[in-house]
């Protein structure tokens, strides 16, 4: 993949062109949970509070106050992505290779997840949804 990380801009949602990276590490903190893919770039997922994850035909809400109830996302270390999405009213969308999938939707009070990158790219749900897109220049 090239340095270079552009989103891809459908009707309802914005792409990120991450298919087939592999989630490399989770950082966990008392307000937040932090995803990261490394290629020829890093790209991080920060998420604040709660968010869905299915996996095994099993969807759980979870969250970062709770931090025994995140041990089911570490089954998807090193698993390949398929797809990763948020649309423009700004829920995140990161499907996995073995069906596994997170799920983060906006929050009245705070930035429920935002995402940034070694290359420029950065996008922040801003409280009660909606979007800041910064590109890579």
């Amino acid at each position: 993949m090239s340095k270079k990380l552009q989103l891809v801009e459908h009707a309802s949602y914005w792409e990120i062109p991450i298919r087939g990276m592999a989630i490399s590490r989770f950082i966990i903190d008392f307000t937040f949970l932090e995803i990261e893919v490394f290629e020829d770039f890093t790209l991080t997922f920060r998420f604040e509070g709660e968010f869905l994850f299915e996996a095994g035909g099993q969807e759980r809400i979870l969250t970062i106050a709770d931090p025994p109830s995140l041990c089911p996302i570490l089954t998807t270390l090193n698993r390949a992505i398929k797809l990763a999405r948020f649309s423009k009213e700004g829920v995140l969308e990161i499907h996995l290779e073995d069906d596994s999938k997170f799920t983060v939707k906006p929050r009245y009070m705070v930035e429920a997840w935002e995402l940034h990158s070694s290359v420029g790219l950065r996008v922040v749900c801003v409280p009660g949804g909606g979007l800041g897109i910064w590109l890579p220049k």
